[in-house]
């Protein structure tokens, strides 16, 4: 890393994605997940600062970080409570971004991402999941779909628009953390219903409640609060 950020005097912007994304995983292997969250951005910041300060660094983080409260509606100013070895890890990195852009003034800033979908979501991700069994259920009425909790409420966007905003936080003269999500948050059973409806398939092949996909510590609904990203940078 320190190598190419010493050889490569062109490089104008960083994009930090790299992070393991699962919840899940990062209760088996909460080690990657922090070496991914935290020491990689950190290992930047680092390289940054010592051979190139005029790279500007985008870091993502997310809205997990947060954890559970009664309101379920975060802003930037919202109360960090990690509930899991992944949400502790994505805090992390995003005080190192703080640290780093207040104590050596380097051009970091990190979006607080909520969920984003597309097709290349990974195949353990329960949109993915859910999406590609009913495929099969609609080729196989044997096959049904098994899941646990599924009034879980989460903010879901299309990561494109996402990308945009990441991009445009690097293009404002000042450096600032911002959330990035919809506003709007959609319960899991909502979610198998559209896909349901768009596949003609009967509601009965949904099992939920599976014991084997209930998460004990699960962040039961978040929405984000994109009142800032929507004034400063006119993004929604």
């Amino acid at each position: 890393l320190n190598k190419l950020i010493r050889k490569n005097k062109n490089i104008k912007e960083i994009y930090y994605l790299a992070g393991d994304s699962s919840v899940t995983n990062s209760f088996k292997h909460p080690d990657i997940s922090f070496k991914t969250n935290a020491i990689g951005i950190l290992n930047i910041l680092i390289s940054v600062n010592k051979y190139n300060k005029k790279i500007k660094i985008f870091n993502a983080t997310s809205g997990q970080f947060f954890g559970n409260n009664k309101k379920n509606n975060y802003s930037e100013k919202s109360v960090i409570n990690p509930q899991s070895p992944y949400g502790v890890a994505k805090a992390t990195g995003h005080m190192f971004i703080k640290i780093f852009r207040e104590s050596y003034n380097l051009y970091c800033c990190s979006g607080i991402l909520f969920n984003h979908e597309s097709p290349l979501r990974s195949n353990d991700f329960v949109t993915k999941k859910i999406i590609n069994t009913s495929i099969k259920i609609k080729k196989n009425k044997n096959i049904k779909l098994y899941l646990g909790n599924i009034d879980i409420y989460r903010d879901w966007g299309w990561a494109p628009e996402y990308v945009k905003a990441m991009w445009l936080m690097l293009q404002q003269k000042k450096p600032n953390d911002y959330i990035i999500g919809t506003g709007k948050k959609n319960s899991i059973r909502e979610f198998v219903n559209e896909v349901f409806r768009l596949l003609k398939i009967k509601k009965d092949k949904l099992k939920s409640n599976t014991k084997e996909f209930q998460r004990k510590t699960d962040i039961h609904s978040y929405k984000a609060d994109i009142s800032l990203i929507k004034t400063k940078l006119k993004w929604k």
